[in-house]
């Protein structure tokens, strides 16, 4: 497993120049939803009364807002233009992907940096990976038609925060790794597709190497969880000019873990295949 983690990072050093597209495309969405934010969201909520007032000063201030969200449509522009950008993020995002398993699969099967193999990527398998990207998204909302209303009633039964603790925290749990299956599921498929073979087959190689593929994720997301908790600690206990260095190198190489993670899982797709 380890060898799979090792190897896969020294694959995703060759992939400089997706990384810093990856990072500009993060960097230009987070950008966009904190003008968003702080635009529409502060405004309102600097007209929170606050502890300094009564509770029905506060009452009255979310009765407004309510009124205003559900009967006038003064909210509908805000929605729309955030609708258009989750859109544009949904078609982008396999896009993006596409050129970046095609990139990882071409240089893993030859050795060697082929031309525009990103670009390429883009072109031929396009459509396939939007498909999948797509049907990925529809069955992680899927379970959250039941689970967002039951945790609502179990808030509303719930006698005491441990009951609902002891509940909804399995639940939740048991959700994160139906999600973490689906994206190993959804990985392996797209390589099936950047190596032009059937999603059965990759899905076959999947089930057989269950054990090892979640053990390369684990590993990545360990390491990527260390590095976030690194950069959050520094900021938050030695706040200064180090601090801000650090947090901005941590916002440079966050794409790579995802880089890196698709190298790991190719490397060990590959092995699978080859048997």
């Amino acid at each position: 497993m380890w060898n799979y983690v090792k190897t896969g990072f020294h694959a995703a050093k060759g992939h400089a120049g997706i990384w810093l597209l990856l990072f500009l495309y993060q960097f230009a969405w987070g950008f966009f939803l904190f003008r968003w934010i702080n635009s529409t969201v502060t405004p309102l909520l600097k007209r929170y009364p606050g502890d300094t007032l009564s509770s029905s000063d506060v009452m009255l201030f979310w009765a407004e807002a309510e009124f205003w969200l559900t009967r006038t449509k003064e909210v509908m522009p805000y929605v729309w233009m955030l609708g258009a950008v989750l859109l544009a993020r949904m078609v982008l995002t396999p896009l993006l992907n596409a050129g970046l398993y095609y990139a990882v699969h071409q240089r893993g099967m030859t050795g060697k940096r082929s031309r525009r193999p990103f670009l390429r990527g883009i072109r031929t398998l396009g459509r396939a990976f939007t498909i999948v990207y797509w049907l990925k998204t529809v069955a992680a909302l899927l379970p959250l038609l039941y689970i967002v209303p039951w945790l609502h009633q179990l808030t509303l039964s719930a006698g005491s925060w441990s009951l609902y603790m002891g509940k909804g925290l399995p639940a939740i749990a048991c959700y994160l790794l139906y999600l973490a299956v689906l994206q190993l599921i959804a990985m392996y498929v797209q390589f099936g597709i950047a190596a032009d073979r059937p999603a059965l087959f990759s899905l076959g190689l999947l089930a057989k190497g269950l054990l090892p593929a979640s053990c390369i994720g684990l590993a990545i997301l360990a390491i990527a969880a260390a590095a976030a908790l690194f950069s959050a600690s520094v900021s938050l206990f030695w706040a200064g000019l180090v601090a801000v260095i650090l947090h901005q190198i941590y916002t440079v190489i966050r794409p790579f873990f995802g880089i890196w993670h698709v190298t790991a899982q190719h490397l060990h797709w590959k092995e699978k295949a080859s048997l």
